[in-house]
C-alpha cells in the first residue's frame, strides 16, 4: 500500500486479476465501500480518474 498510494478501500477491492507480476502493476478497477444500511459493497471507484493502472515504482 505504502508503494503504490493505493486507498485502503481499493486495496480491499483487488483480486488476483489484478496484479500482474511481470509487469510490476497493480490494476484499480473497483472499490470497498461501507453504507450505513447496506454495509460493506464493492463499487467503482468515485471518479472515472480513480480507475487506474498502478506501476511500481520499486526495484
Amino acid at each position: 500500500m505504502g508503494f503504490t498510494g493505493l486507498r485502503f478501500g481499493e486495496l480491499g477491492a483487488l483480486r488476483r486479476g489484478d496484479v500482474d507480476l511481470e509487469r510490476r502493476t497493480v490494476s484499480v478497477r473497483r472499490a470497498l465501500a461501507e453504507t450505513r444500511t447496506d454495509g460493506l459493497l464493492i463499487k467503482a471507484p468515485k471518479s472515472a480518474a480513480g480507475v487506474r493502472t498502478v506501476a511500481s515504482r520499486r526495484r
